[in-house]
């Protein structure tokens, strides 16, 4: 993750103002399908983070992005990162993990069951489940994150 390899980036995202809504999950439309965050680059050194969720085939995706784990830690929702345009509240351990896998200059694309995986639809976790061994294994790297 350095990012001093990752070189200068040439383009620049505007930063969306954050809406009170409540993220509305896209449903997966199939059983290998999943989703994936994507970490935008730093534009600053100060909050918020801002990602995007996007649905991927497992087929399609393999070696494309980083798998992370996690230690999940206090259940309250202690910080928050701009998902889609919406604020979306998250663990504190979470919160370090993404600043640590952010880059500077380039979007970053992860998967993380917290955020990827629709925790509020028990039928959605079901599947997840099912198909979680092959979403590490098609993982470019695994990313363990203790605290």
């Amino acid at each position: 993750m350095a990012d001093e390899i990752d070189g200068p980036s040439t383009s620049t995202t505007p930063v969306p103002e954050p809406t009170l809504n409540t993220l509305k999950y896209t449903p997966l439309a199939g059983n290998h399908e999943f989703r994936l965050l994507r970490i935008l680059p730093k534009l600053t050194d100060t909050p918020p983070i801002l990602c995007e969720l996007v649905t991927a085939s497992v087929a399609d995706s393999a070696g494309k992005y980083i798998a992370g784990s996690y230690v999940w830690g206090a259940p309250e929702l202690a910080s928050s990162i701009i998902l889609n345009g919406i604020s979306f509240g998250i663990r504190a351990n979470l919160a370090y993990f993404l600043r640590a896998c952010r880059s500077k200059y380039k979007t970053r694309v992860i998967w993380i069951d917290a955020i990827c995986i629709n925790q509020d639809d028990m039928a959605e976790r079901s599947s997840q489940v099912r198909i979680m061994s092959q979403i590490y294994t098609g993982a470019a790297s695994v990313y363990c994150w203790l605290g």
